[in-house]
């Protein structure tokens, strides 16, 4: 399968290094930790970069997110490692987010099920089945690729306040296949424990949607 063309104009991906080959105390990690994400400190596909700087505006230190699908560049985002600089996200110029899905490759090698979530945070809790929207709508394109794979079901887990847009996304994909929202007493996906996430991932916590 092949993915739209690469788009003109995006932002090349700024000079960055693996968190794999940072030292354990670095503050990206010291982050990471802090958030809950230590599994994620030696990761060779999440970067950092000492200084991200766009249009003459300095955002500081950041943990970069490439963006690729079908094996190609779709940009990136950068995340601050801390919850006082903002904004706390910037993403690369030139992004079309509505074309592809932030984890695609990695999810759509099995077939069990899909989980739709809001951002980046949130599918690094479900590596294996889940896809980010970076967003709270499903756009056309992004329909498009989730009709290409052949999931027993689909799982709509957005952030607590958006409940209304995601029975819009279960609503429709339940034309083709089993579809539910998942709501639990968190904020999102992302502030669940590693070890509790699967706890949140059955039926108590699930509507299904026609």
């Amino acid at each position: 399968t092949s993915g739209p063309e690469h788009p003109k104009g995006l932002e090349a991906l700024p000079d960055s290094i693996e968190l794999a080959s940072l030292e354990e105390d670095h503050p990206s990690k010291l982050y990471l930790d802090s958030r809950g994400f230590s599994y994620f400190r030696d990761s060779e596909e999440i970067r950092f970069t000492p200084s991200y700087m766009r249009g003459g505006i300095r955002y500081g230190p950041r943990i970069v997110f490439p963006f690729y699908q079908f094996d190609v560049y779709r940009g990136f985002q950068v995340r601050s490692i801390d919850e006082v600089s903002k904004p706390k996200y910037v993403t690369a110029l030139g992004t079309l987010k509505r074309q592809f899905l932030y984890n695609y490759d990695r999810a759509f090698k099995q077939r069990k099920r899909l989980i739709l979530v809001e951002g980046i945070f949130d599918c690094l809790k479900i590596l294996d089945e889940g896809v980010a929207l970076l967003g709270k709508a499903m756009t056309e394109e992004q329909y498009n690729l989730i009709n290409n794979g052949e999931f027993d079901e689909y799982l709509v887990f957005l952030d607590k306040d958006a409940y209304k847009d995601a029975r819009v996304i279960a609503h429709k994909l339940a034309r083709y296949n089993k579809a539910y929202v998942v709501t639990t007493p968190f904020k999102d996906l992302g502030e669940i424990p590693f070890d509790q996430v699967n706890n949140y991932l059955t039926k108590k916590y699930m509507e299904r949607v026609f």
